[in-house]
């Protein structure tokens, strides 16, 4: 009977006791110094971003952009992991290609159209695509490319370049393609 009673009443005894601290006594310690300091570091000490420098970059009389390069803007896409917006190292640095023709073109824009495969519902692969073009997007804007000659639109997994259910097609699936405009 008494271990019954005991146990019920414990929890209530702990409770009572907590509210009889007072808290409006106690100390604020306010840090003086900065929680996280960044290390200096010299310039020439900083990568580059990527390299493009091997490009040629020419205009057309009819204001179409195009660039030679072994690997050529007309490969146009840029290829993501599964559910992920991360860009990953690409050899053939198809962002700073098409930064480039950008900074060498000031009426150029450029639509990134952001894609996903089809796992996952409708709602969430249209998110994905929109996160994945608005990545480049920031890519391209460290580039010095200006926000408001890119734009950014998702079509999830509404427009498949490939239609089987294996990983294959769903890589192919997983893209950002860059038109120029």
């Amino acid at each position: 009977m008494y271990k019954k009673l005991f146990i019920i009443s414990a929890p209530f005894i702990m409770l009572a006791g907590c509210t009889m601290m007072d808290f409006d006594d106690a100390p604020v310690v306010i840090p003086t110094e900065p929680l996280l300091t960044l290390p200096e570091i010299d310039a020439g000490e900083v990568a580059p971003l990527a390299k493009a420098d091997d490009i040629e970059v020419e205009v057309i009389e009819d204001d179409t952009v195009t660039a030679t390069e072994e690997g050529s803007v007309s490969e146009n896409t840029l290829y993501f992991d599964y559910d992920s917006a991360e860009v990953n190292y690409d050899p053939t640095d198809i962002v700073g290609m098409f930064s480039k023709v950008m900074l060498s073109n000031t009426d150029a824009t450029i639509r990134l159209e952001g894609h996903a495969d089809e796992r996952g519902s409708r709602a969430y692969n249209l998110a994905l695509g929109e996160r994945r073009a608005q990545t480049v997007k920031d890519l391209m804007m460290l580039r010095d490319i200006e926000g408001d000659r890119i734009s950014v639109i998702s079509y999830g997994e509404e427009q498949p370049v490939a239609t089987s259910h294996d990983e294959d097609s769903w890589q192919q699936n997983r893209r950002v393609e860059f038109i120029l405009e």
